[in-house]
């Protein structure tokens, strides 16, 4: 199965953290009590309590809820955070809202 827990504190987490492995499509809204990191795509919604990660070619079709949001890969929807770091490679086909908007475009 492509998703599994761990105990991840790394980013600013308490719990752990979903993984969606990279070849893996998840269909459905996704929700957690702590962090979810994704390396495959997932259409539907996502939304954690603490941070969601979409790694380097991951792609997500919905929108993202978390306290903090680190962008790498791509985004079809829209992006509510306290924190967004979007990554070089990052894209969002969407609207972000955030207190906190970082970009790495170097």
């Amino acid at each position: 199965m492509g998703i599994f827990h761990r105990n991840d504190r790394a980013h600013g987490g308490a719990g752990r953290t979903s993984v969606i492995a990279p070849g893996t499509t998840i269909r459905g809204d996704i929700r957690s009590d702590g962090g979810i990191h994704i390396d495959g795509t997932v259409i539907g919604n996502v939304e954690a309590a603490t941070y969601i990660i979409v790694a380097g070619g991951a792609r997500v079709e919905g929108d993202l809820h978390a306290r903090e949001v680190y962008l790498g890969g791509e985004v079809q929807g829209d992006i509510w955070a306290v924190e967004v770091d979007m990554l070089d490679k990052g894209r969002c086909l969407g609207k972000i809202e955030a207190i906190r908007l970082n970009e790495d475009r170097g």
